[in-house]
């Protein structure tokens, strides 16, 4: 009986790591002319971006340093990550949350933010010509991102 209990409690344990853990990243940038969200929340995916062809007139002499589209200019499309998909984004996401906060120029020098958010943490890297490149996890992490995107959404 004793042995049965034991083999009972390593199965259950054996099962429940290989439950994956939930997935929640969110990748953001935006510029004057560019806005590019993606949200992912465990198999589902939602894209949020500008057609920058529709908005070219309204952008095409554009100097100001803000956006020259606002929230009507925005699109948005869903889809659903493949299992492969999800295991990569779960290994690159691990990778990634061991990052700090922040990565750039000093803290209010103009620059491109460029933010993931991992489950509760939030990772930022402001880009700018001078500016330090970005961390190994998490340029490998945006990168499959936006292969998935393109994939998807092309």
């Amino acid at each position: 009986m004793v042995m049965v209990n034991k083999l009972v409690i390593l199965l259950a344990l054996l099962l429940v790591g290989c439950v994956q853990s939930p997935l929640s990243i969110n990748y953001h940038y935006s510029t004057e002319g560019i806005f590019y969200d993606v949200k992912i929340e465990n198999s589902n995916i939602a894209y949020t971006h500008l057609d920058f062809e529709k908005i070219r007139e309204k952008c095409s002499e554009w100097i100001q340093q803000a956006p020259c589209w606002d929230v009507n200019d925005l699109i948005t499309e869903e889809a659903q990550l493949t299992p492969e998909e999800i295991r990569v984004l779960q290994g690159l996401s691990s990778e990634a949350k061991e990052l700090e906060s922040y990565y750039g120029p000093v803290e209010g020098q103009r620059c491109y933010p460029y933010v993931l958010q991992i489950a509760a943490q939030k990772i930022t890297y402001c880009s700018r010509p001078d500016g330090p490149a970005q961390p190994e996890a998490f340029a490998q992490l945006t990168r499959n991102i936006e292969e998935i995107v393109a994939r998807t959404f092309s």
